[in-house]
């Protein structure tokens, strides 16, 4: 996975487009990042309704062309029905267009590794990153060797891991925690 800079809560294809022009062929990729819920997935409004586009206007946030390739997308996804994750994201894959979809955020805490082995089984080379919020965080007792035993099962099945303690809330980054994290 090619190094992003991770921008998140697109409504249009227009905003990525814009967005994506400030980024050159060569350099780091955008990282255009629609949110999506079980909420939204089932036509419900989310309690952010600004951030999160209704399910009818999904499958128009792609651009239409293959891929831009300085833009990596993501939808960046949480659940209140965790048990089902792997048909929710289907439905999400569906709705938005497999062949402009990179992959999924999973924001939730310690979703089951078998949905998303049963996702994956048929959609596989889709891009999973396991977001470690502060939920998972304080499940894990905050202790960076918990937190890396906790995400060793994933380890074949994600692209990548974001250690996110503020969850855009602009909370400090705890370097000192973040070095042991890493070095677990």
């Amino acid at each position: 996975m090619k190094r992003y800079i991770g921008v998140t809560g697109y409504m249009s294809r227009q905003e990525i487009a814009e967005t994506a022009e400030l980024f050159p062929q060569d350099g780091p990729k955008l990282m255009a990042g629609i949110l999506a819920s079980s909420k939204t997935l089932a036509g419900q409004t989310d309690r952010y309704p600004g951030r999160y586009p209704a399910m009818a206007v999904w499958p128009g946030i792609l651009p239409l062309y293959k891929r831009d390739q300085r833009v990596y997308h993501l939808v960046h996804y949480c659940t209140d029905q965790p048990k089902e994750l792997a048909q929710q994201l289907e439905r999400v894959t569906d709705a938005f267009g497999w062949e402009y979809l990179d992959g999924f955020q999973l924001n939730m805490v310690w979703p089951a590794v078998g949905e998303i082995e049963a996702y994956l089984r048929r959609n596989a080379g889709t891009n999973i990153v396991l977001q470690v919020g502060e939920g998972a965080i304080r499940e894990a007792g905050f202790s960076p060797k918990e937190i890396a035993d906790r995400v060793r099962p994933y380890q074949y099945l994600i692209s990548a891991v974001l250690l996110d303690r503020s969850g855009g809330t602009g909370k400090p980054l705890v370097t000192e925690w973040l070095r042991g994290c890493v070095a677990e």
